[in-house]
């Protein structure tokens, strides 16, 4: 079967916040209403695409968006649709994309348990390579698959809550941001 058409939508507004190991920026603690914005739009999403699907729109926006983002990944947007080892690998590599998300949209009010897991994948991810602009860039797309997905249902409320749900995500598993200051996820 043929991958759906990829839309690429220019972002309303991208997110400009880098962090590095002796920024002070800190991302901002997700309200109580931002949590449940974002917990029951992203678990309606995953129901109604299944987590392949989402995931695959995440690293087909993040390919679109930021070429240089897939040397580090054993595959590229071209196999999207294929069936040989590549395809096999995105297919596999989206279904982890959106499992990581979903489990730390569900994981929102538990940051003693959320934190290891996030700390875990940044430093797993940090062994590959992965930089501050690569937190960027997937979070832009992100936000540009949320933008896809959710179409005019993507009100501006629910932007600011995916835009800092992504801060929190990308600086608790940014191994240099977290080195250099406290949590921030509770």
């Amino acid at each position: 079967a043929a991958a759906p058409p990829l839309l690429v939508l220019p972002l309303r507004r991208q997110i400009s916040t880098t962090i590095t190991a002796d920024h002070d920026y800190r991302p901002p603690a997700l309200r109580s209403r931002q949590k449940l914005i974002i917990q029951s739009s992203w678990n309606e999403a995953v129901a109604g695409m299944g987590r392949e699907a989402l995931g695959a729109e995440i690293l087909r926006q993040l390919f679109t968006r930021e070429p240089e983002a897939a040397r580090i990944l054993p595959f590229t947007c071209d196999c999207i649709g294929g069936d040989g080892p590549g395809a096999l690998a995105f297919a596999s590599h989206s279904t982890d994309v959106a499992s990581m998300i979903t489990a730390a949209v569900n994981l929102l009010e538990m940051p003693e348990t959320l934190l290891p897991v996030l700390h875990d994948i940044g430093d797993r991810h940090a062994s590959y390579g992965v930089t501050n602009a690569h937190y960027l860039a997937m979070g832009n797309a992100f936000i540009a698959a949320a933008e896809v997905g959710f179409g005019e249902g993507f009100t501006p409320e629910m932007r600011t809550a995916y835009e800092d749900f992504w801060r929190v995500m990308s600086y608790e598993m940014n191994p240099e941001s977290r080195h250099s200051h406290v949590s921030v996820a509770a």
